[in-house]
């Protein structure tokens, strides 16, 4: 499947998402600067009153020339919380909008990615995407990017003073800041191809912890926990590795980073106490500094924090950006309908990538028609099948449906008249009902059970605790594998499109419900266009034609009899599903 390369602009992503909320987030920044302009004034406020008490000549202080200042100060300091519990607020407002509006555009893009795009990606992989990057983007905009500006404010608001009152200290404040900035460069630069790695590593994890808790029943059956275990464990491990290395990379400069950004006293306070002893600056002025000087320093360290933190956000932006911007099926400039439902398959030719696996397939069904593809396993019916419904596109020669190649028309309408019950088949956690309207949802009791009755699902379903309320479980956890695809089957039934193709789905239906089943595909064929893929060719004797498929090309076609009499291929077939059909348990002694 073609896809977009990842974005790599993940920074400037992040602010064009920010900037869709760009009201909300004006306010916030708003706010935030208010909150440092408060956060700024406490200290401006005891330079006076040092200065006032500092005074010789104007004697004590009285009570009433402090209670104004501690007033002031106390109240710059509730209105600083108060400022910043509103920029947090409408930042967070924007943050789960946003977050609200990403989930939605990743649900809305994967419907329209060719379906079997879904088995080259882990769905450990897009549950990372969706759940952890998009998480990400909250933290992002509710938290750092308010923060990052509220800190920036600060730092350039006390520079401002600080070099206001006097330029030579507030060099020394700022002295070790090009020592921090080196480190935090220099700690970004190296580890962004790691970054990227341990990015990957952990999409990897993810994936294999669903497959380990999604496959604990065949795990258990067959014994297997401590090798599926080894194999989780060792995703687990390959992530800690590029987390490690990670830390071993980080470690000098964040430490020389630390102690760059906390260490301006050492230059601060012996420079301070000089020109203080010699008279070139006076006790209010050192007091400000000292105060301002160090918190000067842990608003840096917060600043170049919240920036390193940043880079693995762009990170996740970049991933979601590159899910997004993978190419969905074309649309048609001009799209057509359909003129009827005859479907005609001609010279069609399939490849992954290089590697091909059909070869000029042709076949004509008209509506009505029954048309079975059998052949060993990895012959190319699964694969001819799913072209049908456009989970791929040929890549030679044409599909067409009345008359019209299906690429020419819209996907809706393609979806409308072809359904499609797989061999892996999926329920919803959810009622008998709600997994039966999800062929058509406004159908009524009567319709769903009659769509329930023609796959033989009708009496199993009645015996449930509820019946068609029952909730099925996950994966449909609480029926067995024959009641799950008849549920499917009803399913496709209840949808009523005039094309329906089974690719296996009667693999585990019992073999006293055969017959019955046998019916009910004969009952679907009636003016509909039917596809059956079948390893059981019991299923399939009443085919109007049968495609035997071999390493991607028709080797022979016809009826059941005829098949049996032309191609050895199709009697050797048959022959092993008769054996298997056959085949028992020798309980007996040994001879």
């Amino acid at each position: 499947m073609p896809t977009a390369s990842p974005p790599r602009g993940g920074l400037a992503s992040l602010l064009r998402m920010a900037a869709r909320h760009k009201g909300k987030m004006s306010l916030a920044c708003g706010f935030s600067l208010a909150a440092q302009l408060c956060a700024v004034a406490p200290f401006l406020v005891l330079f006076v009153l040092v200065g006032r008490i500092a005074q010789p000549q104007g004697g004590a202080v009285q009570p009433d020339q402090v209670w104004p200042l501690a007033l002031a100060a106390g109240g710059c300091v509730l209105l600083r919380h108060a400022f910043a519990a509103a920029s947090s607020a409408l930042a967070h407002l924007s943050a789960f909008a946003i977050l609200h509006d990403l989930r939605l555009s990743i649900a809305r893009a994967l419907p329209r990615l060719p379906l079997g795009s879904f088995n080259e990606t882990a769905s450990g992989q897009i549950r990372k995407v969706m759940l952890e990057d998009v998480e990400q983007m909250e933290i992002f905009i509710g938290h750092n990017l308010p923060e990052l500006i509220g800190s920036l404010l600060y730092l350039l608001l006390s520079t401002g003073v600080l070099l206001l009152v006097d330029w030579r200290l507030a060099l020394a404040s700022l002295c070790l800041l090009p020592v921090g900035f080196l480190a935090q460069a220099l700690t970004i630069a190296r580890n962004k191809d790691l970054r990227t790695r341990y990015f990957t590593a952990n999409e990897r994890t993810n994936a294999a912890m669903v497959q380990y808790v999604q496959g604990m029943p065949v795990i258990k059956a067959f014994s297997r926990t401590e090798e599926s275990l080894r194999a989780y464990a060792g995703s687990v491990a390959d992530c800690a590795r590029h987390e490690a290395r990670m830390c071993r990379r980080w470690s000098v400069p964040m430490t020389v980073f630390s102690v760059a950004l906390g260490a301006n006293m050492l230059v601060l306070l012996p420079l301070g106490a000089w020109l203080h002893l010699s008279g070139e600056v006076d006790l209010p002025t050192l007091f400000l500094f000292l105060l301002m000087g160090l918190g000067l320093g842990n608003a840096l360290q917060q600043f170049m924090t919240l920036g390193s933190f940043l880079e693995n956000q762009a990170e996740g932006r970049r991933r979601i950006d590159a899910l997004l911007a993978r190419e969905p099926l074309p649309e048609p400039a001009a799209p057509g309908q359909p003129e009827g439902n005859a479907l005609a398959l001609g010279h069609v030719d399939f490849a992954y990538g290089d590697k091909q696996v059909l070869f000029d397939v042709s076949a004509r069904l008209e509506p009505g028609r029954f048309l079975a593809l059998v052949g060993p396993s990895g012959a190319g019916k699964s694969t001819l099948a799913r072209l049908v419904p456009r989970f791929r596109d040929v890549t030679g020669g044409a599909i067409t449906l009345g008359g019209r190649d299906i690429r020419d028309m819209p996907l809706d309408t393609l979806m409308a008249r072809t359904t499609f019950v797989f061999q892996d088949v999926f329920l919803f956690n959810d009622t008998v009902e709600a997994n039966l309207r999800v062929g058509r949802p406004d159908a009524s009791p009567a319709e769903m059970e009659a769509a329930a009755r023609a796959a033989r699902c009708h009496k199993f379903i009645a015996g449930l605790p509820g019946g068609y309320g029952h909730v099925v479980g996950e994966r449909g956890a609480v029926l067995s594998g024959g009641e799950k695809q008849r549920i499917c089957i009803a399913r496709a039934l209840l949808k009523d499109a005039p094309i329906l193709v089974l690719d296996e789905a009667t693999a585990f239906i019992d073999p006293e419900n055969e017959a019955d089943i046998q019916a009910a595909l004969g009952a679907l064929a009636r003016n509909r266009t039917l596809i059956v893929i079948a390893h059981r060719l019991s299923t399939i004797t009443a085919a109007d034609e049968i495609l035997v498929m071999d390493r991607g090309r028709v080797a022979a076609r016809g009826t059941h009899e005829g098949l049996l009499r032309e191609s050895p291929l199709y009697a050797r077939l048959w022959q092993a599903h008769l054996a298997s059909r056959n085949w028992s348990f020798n309980t007996g002694g040994a001879a």
